[in-house]
């Protein structure tokens, strides 16, 4: 009997430990996961009001960095980079509003980053093409 319980005894912990290692492996996963603008055909002179929508899929609370960035017809840029707090499965909107003053293509593009591991970094660009005609 008693070598019945030394052998149970060490099995048990190995199985606890492997268990809570597995449970402990912690990942980050940024990811735009929608690029929005109202409205969705703008013409000259319209008002611009478009959402970036960020989400953490991971399940670790993390700093990232963000940056928004609107080309114009020609080469100029609007927008820039700043700093968002996400607790895991958090979603946050980002404003991007811009006037459309002539016509042409205009990219709506953003970019989610942190200096921790993602666990897919293909998800953490996006962008939106407009032809305003």
């Amino acid at each position: 009997m008693k070598r019945k319980i030394l052998y149970t005894i060490p099995f048990a912990l190995i199985l606890t430990l492997s268990f809570v290692l597995a449970a402990s492996e912690k990942y980050t996963d940024l990811a735009i996961i929608d690029i929005k603008i109202t409205p969705e055909n703008p013409k000259v002179g319209d008002y611009v009001e478009g959402v970036i929508t960020v989400q953490n899929l991971g399940d670790v609370r993390i700093k990232m960095g963000f940056s928004a960035d609107v080309e114009f017809p020609g080469g100029g840029y609007g927008m820039g980079a700043f700093g968002i707090k996400l607790r895991p499965g958090e979603i946050k909107t980002i404003p991007v509003n811009f006037e459309v003053k002539e016509k042409g293509f205009y990219q709506i593009s953003a970019s989610a980053y942190s200096n921790v591991y993602d666990k897919n970094p293909e998800n953490n660009k996006a962008s939106l093409k407009i032809l305003v005609e």
